[in-house]
């Protein structure tokens, strides 16, 4: 997406562009410190904070940097451990699988937007073309 279009919004109620990859970010982190068991260290940040596409790349990828870790690290074992949220406990895997899941909701949410600029989503412009009926050679 092109920095002019991080404040694209596809209607009024919607978040804009540029947040949603914030929101992805700030989720990652803050997962992230639960699986760790640490301080969130972006916890004062707000995702409705403008900012510029170069820094929310560089948030993404500090994000990524972050979790990568703890998620490589990730054992069996690991993963049917209790871990504190809140006032409730769950399985650490549940975590894990939350930051998959999440990330393709967002990931799809982001695509639509892209769309709606007339841009093809990066996973559908590395796909090779499906012949269809109309195109194969007989």
């Amino acid at each position: 997406m092109p920095e002019a279009d991080y404040l694209f919004k596809p209607t009024p109620e919607m978040r804009p562009f540029g947040q949603l990859i914030s929101h992805v970010a700030l989720t990652q982190f803050r997962t992230c410190s639960l699986l760790q068991g640490g301080q969130n260290p972006k916890a004062a940040e707000k995702e409705e904070t403008p900012r510029s596409k170069a820094v929310l790349i560089a948030l993404l990828k500090e994000s990524a940097t972050f979790c990568n870790p703890l998620v490589n690290a990730m054992t069996e074992e690991g993963m049917v451990q209790l871990m504190k949220v809140g006032p409730n406990e769950v399985a650490r895997g549940g975590a894990v699988i939350g930051l998959s899941v999440h990330g393709n909701e967002m990931y799809g949410t982001m695509a639509v937007y892209l769309r709606l600029k007339s841009i093809v989503p990066p996973t559908t412009a590395r796909q090779k073309p499906t012949p269809t009926r109309a195109t194969e050679v007989r």
